[in-house]
Formats: C-alpha cells, structure tokens, sequence
C-alpha cells in the first residue's frame, strides 16, 4: 500500500484530522513552497506526520476542510 492510499483511508477514518499526500498535493506543496523538509533516513510515518501538518495547517488558514483542500490541489 503506498502513501497515496495510506493517507487517502485516514482521510476517509478521520476527515478531521488526515489530509491526502497524493502526486497533486505533493506537486501543490512543492510549488507553493510549502513542502516540509525531512531528515535523511527518516522514517515514511514521519514524513507523513510533516506533511499532514502543512496539510491542516493551509486547511485551517484557508477556512476549508481537508476534503475540499484534496480538489483544489487538482486544479494547480
């Protein structure tokens, strides 16, 4: 199972709390300058515990959910 589905079944669990690391959020963050740096070696939990938090960090200053967040990132 890869990170895109991992984090697309939290999503689904906990709307709340887990936002998606797919190709379009990653390429989102990346070209916004939002993507978190990550040690060398460090674990995909990890990183995904960094990503996440920029996730719902946006989420929140953006005044929209996590879900909603996931689309717009498609259209960048």
């Amino acid at each position: 199972m890869g990170k895109a589905v991992a984090s697309a079944i939290l999503l689904v669990m906990q709307p709340d709390r887990y936002g998606p690391w797919n190709n379009p959020s990653e390429s989102a963050l990346r070209s916004l300058g939002l993507w978190p740096a990550f040690s060398s070696g460090e674990s995909l939990g990890s990183q995904y515990a960094k990503v996440n938090e920029v996730l719902c960090q946006l989420s929140q200053e953006l005044g929209t959910d996590l879900w909603t967040l996931d689309a717009l990132f498609y259209g960048l």
